[in-house]
């Protein structure tokens, strides 16, 4: 609608002499989905959003609440200027908000490399600190056969991360996207398995039980004793992933999400996130990887800051 409205502008009839067709200029933005912290006017304790507050944010033009603006003074707003006429200087909102789990600090906060990422990883012995270097990352060449488990919320990144650090690298990938069900996602493991052949389970698996199954194909196996069971664990919260799959949509990659499965995903999700828990499913080692912003370009830039 704002890119409608500034193509309009410009190509509407040149304003009088002195006089801007500016839409970024004269404008601001009033609503009451502000993220506000406070009891409103309306009798709310809070606000049930903060839509309205990041629609300002992403077109770049001040905000204000309803209680802020009706008791000012137009001429508070608006200023006469010879020759120019009425500028518009709109105070910024001093209303305490939260953006909630998402706000443009914590975007921007976010890696855009797995080069020199910091990785917690967590064994039977206790936890320590890797860092992800270049070329290779995830993955050493001409590493024994392993089995790769990854978890987190749907849309964070766990398909791009197979493609391009377990893929190159001769992994068997398997993906319930591509395969359609779990029990072909099972087959499919146990021949690569067989035939010798590392694998990468690119699928949600929230719970011990979705785990359990692939566990088991390499317990069950020859070197199951001494075999390499890495979980890849992706930290994201509910709400950061599920920015990252808004983002994924704006852009066109795939289609979106619907929340109830990040809502079904949290209710089943089972941590591995202490020595015991590693002991007890039978892993070797639990890597918990932060979310990255990997933005190739300006059009990737410009969408995943949109809030």
């Amino acid at each position: 609608m704002w890119g409608l409205l500034q193509t309009h502008l410009a190509e509407a009839t040149t304003a009088p002499s002195g006089y801007t067709l500016d839409c970024n200029a004269y404008s601001f933005y009033v609503g009451d989905a502000a993220g506000r912290t406070i009891r409103t006017l309306a009798g709310r304790a809070k606000d049930f959003s903060c839509s309205d507050r990041a629609f300002a944010h992403n077109i770049s033009i001040p905000f204000l609440t309803p209680e802020e603006l009706f008791p000012m003074s137009l001429s508070s707003i608006l200023t006469e200027k010879p020759a120019v006429g009425a500028t518009l200087h709109a105070p910024e909102s001093k209303t305490p908000f939260s953006w909630g789990e998402v706000s443009p600090e914590s975007l921007q906060a976010l890696p855009t490399s797995y080069d020199g990422l910091k990785v917690k990883c967590i064994t039977g012995k206790g936890e320590s600190t890797l860092t992800l270097s270049p070329p290779h990352h995830f993955v050493k060449p001409n590493s024994p056969q392993e089995l790769v488990i990854f978890t987190g919320f749907p849309g964070c990144g766990k398909t791009t991360l197979c493609k391009r650090f377990f893929v190159p690298y001769n992994y068997s990938w398997i993906n319930r996207d591509t395969l359609k069900t779990k029990e072909k996602c099972i087959k499919e493991a146990q021949l690569a398995w067989s035939a010798g052949r590392s694998i990468v389970i690119d699928n949600t698996n929230p719970s011990k039980e979705d785990r359990r199954q692939f566990i088991q194909i390499v317990k069950n196996s020859a070197q199951g004793k001494t075999a390499r069971i890495r979980v890849i664990a992706l930290t994201h919260s509910k709400e950061m992933a599920m920015h990252f799959n808004v983002f994924r949509g704006r852009l066109g990659i795939s289609a979106p999400v619907p929340t109830i499965a990040y809502n079904l995903f949290k209710s089943k999700y089972e941590p591995l996130s202490t020595a015991q828990d590693v002991v007890k499913e039978g892993v070797t080692e639990v890597w918990e990887v932060p979310p990255v912003a990997l933005l190739e370009n300006a059009r990737m830039k410009k969408f995943f800051y949109y809030l």
